[in-house]
This record gives C-alpha cells, structure tokens and sequence, in this order.
C-alpha cells in the first residue's frame, strides 16, 4: 500500500491468522513486514524473486550478519577497516553512539567481533541482518530502484 496517510494494519492480521485465514498486504515499510509478517514476498519487475520466511531471506540473498558496536571515538570502525580479510565493509550509525557494520563476506562479522574483543574494545555483538537491510541489498537505495524502473521501461 503506498496511501498518502499511512494506515497501521500490524494488530489488524492477527485474529484472522489465528483463525487460519491468509492474509496477503503490500507494504514498503520493512519494519512492518517484518514484525508481523509470517512469509515475504519481495518482487522485480511483476517477479517473484523469493517468497520466504523474514528471518530465512537473508540466507536466500546471501545477505551476512552485521556487528553491532560502540564506537564514539572512531577507535573501532578504523581498527575494522584495517583487519585482514575484510576486503568491503560498510559502517552507519545507529541510535545512542552505536554503529553497525555490515560485509560482503559470510565470516565478517565473526572476523570484526574478534579482533575488537582482542583490542579490549567490549560491547560488540553479531547480529542478523534486519529486513530493511536484506530489501536495500537487493533492491538498492530508493534512487537505485527508481533509475532501474525507468531503465526497464
């Protein structure tokens, strides 16, 4: 649904899910999909790219998990940008200080939560990508999809 005033369907699903009715919802707001949704669809073009489980679509996209950490120095995203085998890392702020890094290789994650857990550096922890992140991976930003519309067209 894209209406001009978005309408909050997330309690709305349930009792009718409860009663083994399908419900089927077209929304752009992945937090959303994500909390209340049992199957995802994710579509190009009028094409079914994977219809899956939220917490299984990272693995159908090979999307990795992301490291979660503090950093309000720089200290940490500098020592993960210098860490052998991490060829392509990406770093964006998350809310209180936090940062979330996330790779283009499966072990990242495992590789960066070692190395700041061997500099002292504490409050890291892996994570499973969100679905918000795993949409962006394969659609791209909001400016990506819209030049790959156009494109097709």
């Amino acid at each position: 649904m894209n209406l001009p005033t978005p309408i909050r369907l997330n309690r709305a699903p349930a009792p009718l899910a409860a009663e083994g009715r399908a419900v089927l919802m077209a929304s752009h707001d992945m937090g959303e999909c994500e909390a209340i949704s049992d199957q995802v669809v994710l579509l190009r073009s009028g094409r079914v790219l994977a219809c899956e489980a939220p917490s299984r679509l990272g693995q159908v996209f090979a999307v990795n998990d992301a490291l979660d950490f503090q950093d309000a120095d720089g200290k940490a995203e500098a020592l993960l940008r210098n860490v052998a085998g991490l060829a392509s890392i990406h770093v964006s702020p998350r809310a209180n200080g936090a940062r979330r890094a996330t790779f283009t290789t499966a072990e990242g994650a495992a590789l960066g939560f070692s190395r700041l857990v061997a500099e002292g550096l504490g409050g890291a922890q892996i994570v499973k990508a969100t679905l918000e992140e795993i949409y962006l991976s394969v659609y791209g930003s909001s400016t990506d999809v819209a030049q790959r519309s156009a494109a097709e067209k």
